[in-house]
């Protein structure tokens, strides 16, 4: 049996995405610890992980939090991220007080946490900018997980000068990247399909574990949404195409790329009228949803999580 400290952002989204991990390995007869808010207990418990609970200096009021989510993928159209969607100094700010002030309280707690539980591995979503910077300066085992869809080239110059600065006071070497892009080198669990991403070569240690999330059982011709990763994957999950209105374009890119729906970047009623007829009169789209459908059933997600989280670990303990 191996033990295994979990991390997440104080948000309802973020704990729901990362409580499959939770539930996996506990199924496969480990034991799980999950460093979290304590708001969030009743859902980290179900999930049977024990409650690390967080500082009150390291947590922030969820209400607060859920609009100004670093990809706009967290299923909320309203809020500053529709208006200021392209950037601008609301949306620095948010990122920085939300994402990254919080950051040395966290690394303070992991690094009391690792000492005491002292888990076979860290396990954190790349939103908790904690995770990656506590595995880069302690050397510490990290899994990352991808809740959103893949984030390797994204990029947020507006933040990077709060980063830059944390990483200075830790002792890091400067870097250009997103602090919202890393990925373990160890193991990424993604969340998806493989099949939502246009080909390009990946590093070995992404692995897709099918939908981490479904929000239900969804029936219809079409799905019209302006909703984030969780509703999208639901819908292709049971071969649904889908009109994306305004939401995630990382999101929105994938569904155009798979061919199973259309994404509108300006949405008005007679817009929507003409894509979701052209939807429902273009056998196209809905082959396309319903070859996702297949691919999302062929996935076991809490075998492959569990399969990928002990391979690491074993490996881990082969080097030691």
């Amino acid at each position: 049996m191996s033990t295994y400290l979990l991390a997440t952002m104080p948000t309802t989204a973020h704990v729901t995405a990362m409580a499959p991990i939770a539930r996996a390995l506990i199924g496969g007869g480990h034991r799980v610890h999950w460093y979290g808010s304590r708001s969030s207990r009743a859902a980290i418990e179900a999930a049977g992980a024990m409650l690390e609970p967080m500082d009150s200096t390291a947590g922030v009021d969820e209400a607060d939090l859920a609009a100004p989510h670093p990809r706009g993928g967290n299923g909320r159209s309203s809020g500053w991220w529709t208006r200021r969607r392209t950037g601008g100094e609301d949306r620095r700010r948010a990122l920085e007080r939300h994402y990254l002030d919080p950051v040395p309280r966290h690394l303070l707690e992991l690094g009391r946490l690792t000492g005491l539980l002292i888990p076979d591995a860290l396990i954190t979503s790349t939103d908790f900018v904690a995770g990656a910077l506590y595995a880069e300066q302690t050397r510490f085992p990290w899994i990352s997980v991808g809740i959103d869809p893949l984030p390797l080239t994204r990029r947020d110059a507006g933040v990077l000068g709060r980063y830059q600065a944390i990483r200075a006071q830790l002792g890091l070497r400067s870097v250009t990247t997103c602090p919202f892009t890393a990925i373990s080198g160890l193991l990424h669990l993604q969340n998806g399909v493989p099949a939502l991403d246009p080909p390009r070569e990946l590093p070995p240690q992404i692995q897709h574990v099918g939908a981490l999330t479904l929000t239900g059982c969804l029936q219809g011709q079409i799905l019209v949404t302006d909703r984030g990763f969780s509703t999208v994957q639901t819908a292709l999950a049971h071969g649904i195409p889908v009109l994306v209105t305004g939401g995630d374009p990382e999101v929105a890119d994938r569904i155009m790329w798979t061919g199973a729906g259309l994404h509108l970047r300006r949405a008005s009623a007679r817009r929507i009228g003409r894509a979701v007829a052209r939807i429902l009169d273009e056998p196209s789209f809905r082959n396309a949803a319903m070859s996702l459908r297949d691919i999302y059933h062929g996935y076991d997600t809490p075998a492959v999580i569990l399969k990928q989280v002990e391979q690491t670990t074993m490996a881990l303990m082969l080097q030691r």
